[in-house]
């Protein structure tokens, strides 16, 4: 059950949904991705319903761009009442913006004060023992970052990955670095569900030069900011190309 994992704390929650999923090709010319259906429900909604039966979630915020439309219908449709509660709260950000970190701007500064954003995409689905177990263990953890990964690597190969020791990320690799360099040892993929704590969302106002998320937790790395690793026990579905529809729910 996932009750038995939720915990009494308060968390943002933010969909970054702003892209257009190039990769899918004309599935997107003329319809969102996060309004695709996946398993016969549109992707967006069988993970709103996920994340809404957790009590720990206080706000979901989704930041749109391009066809944002879409996903303003799909909202207005099954969650009016949410919307009314701002329970969930659309943003619209500019379609010319480039980068999941600048999109993720848009939210930040609104949630500054609380107890850290969970950030996640419209294109990957997890299993719920998996989600409630993650957002358990950011209500315990005391890391600046956690990171959900796999040892699945196959799996979405275009996201960064992280070398672990222990629950530790002592490096991370985005894909133009994985390319480069290759990877062996205790490697894992970065699922793109990630918690940044309140300070960590300071830092990421602050640096406005990173466009990207992966860039900034391969920048901080090093610096011994405290990046914590949450290992799946499930396989994961990242929407990327057309075949990915095929898969099972996972």
């Amino acid at each position: 059950m996932i009750c038995r994992y939720t915990m009494e704390v308060h968390l943002v929650l933010v969909f970054l949904a702003g892209g257009r999923g190039r990769r899918l090709g004309a599935l997107t010319i003329r319809k969102h991705k996060g309004a695709l259906s996946f398993a016969g429900k549109p992707i967006l909604v069988r993970i709103l319903d996920q994340w809404l039966k957790l009590s720990a979630i206080n706000t979901i915020w989704i930041v749109t761009g391009y066809r944002h439309r879409d996903i303003e219908k799909a909202l207005n449709n099954l969650y009016s009442h949410e919307l009314t509660r701002r329970k969930i709260v659309c943003v619209r950000g500019a379609t010319a913006v480039v980068g999941t970190l600048s999109r993720l701007r848009y939210v930040l500064k609104s949630v500054a004060g609380t107890q850290g954003v969970i950030v996640t995409g419209v294109d990957d689905i997890f299993a719920e023992v998996d989600v409630a177990r993650f957002v358990a263990n950011v209500s315990r953890t005391q890391a600046s970052v956690l990171l959900a990964v796999s040892k699945e690597l196959l799996i979405a190969p275009t996201h960064p990955a992280a070398r672990l020791q222990g629950t530790r990320v002592i490096e991370y690799r985005t894909g133009a670095e994985q390319r480069l360099h290759g990877l062996t040892g205790r490697w894992h993929r970065d699922t793109g569900l990630r918690y940044f704590s309140d300070a960590a969302c300071a830092r990421m106002i602050r640096d406005i030069d990173i466009a990207y998320i992966g860039e900034f937790i391969s920048a901080n790395v090093p610096t011994g900011i405290s990046v914590r690793a949450f290992v799946l026990r499930r396989t994961w579905v990242h929407i990327a190309v057309a075949r990915d529809f095929t898969q099972q729910v996972p």
